[in-house]
């Protein structure tokens, strides 16, 4: 059975995650394992200094999609401990970190695995999303009002 793996934090499911758990799938096929590893809201706030979506939501979010069979969260800042644990063929990682050292590299390289930087679609960042989210304005009246005008308030 093939095995492709990846990490992160995932604290909003966008597009660009959906695109590579897609990917992922297909590069194993309905017979392999689609594995997350997913960082806890420890390291969610030492790195990002936030928490949007609590540990447990975020895995079971990612367990309601059809692509991935397991999410194992962990607490350490890079998830080699894990990795070399069950030697997945394929790790994944987004666009973004193409080119640069990732810890990862030299423990897949060790025993044969595959580093795959998946890239299905337009690059898509949770800063991006969350900079969107930040364009909406709190009006006195208690409603949301984009940059639009357009009242979600319903008022």
């Amino acid at each position: 059975m093939k095995i492709a793996c990846t990490s992160g934090c995932y604290d909003l499911i966008h597009a660009g995650h959906i695109w590579m758990f897609q990917k992922m799938r297909k590069t194993v096929g309905a017979t392999g394992l689609v594995i997350v590893l997913l960082n806890d809201d420890n390291y969610l706030l030492r790195t990002k200094g936030r928490v949007i979506t609590p540990l447990d939501e975020r895995m079971t979010i990612l367990l309601a999609l059809k692509n991935i069979d397991v999410v194992i969260p962990f607490k350490d800042d890079n998830p080699c401990q894990i990795i070399q644990t069950f030697e997945p063929d394929f790790w994944f990682k987004g666009p973004e970190y193409q080119g640069i050292e990732i810890p990862e590299t030299p423990v897949v390289a060790s025993y044969g695995g595959k580093i795959v930087f998946s890239q299905d679609g337009p690059t898509v960042h949770t800063r991006d999303i969350l900079s969107r989210i930040h364009q909406f304005k709190f009006k006195q009246t208690g409603g949301y009002t984009n940059l639009y005008g357009t009242d979600f308030a319903g008022k």
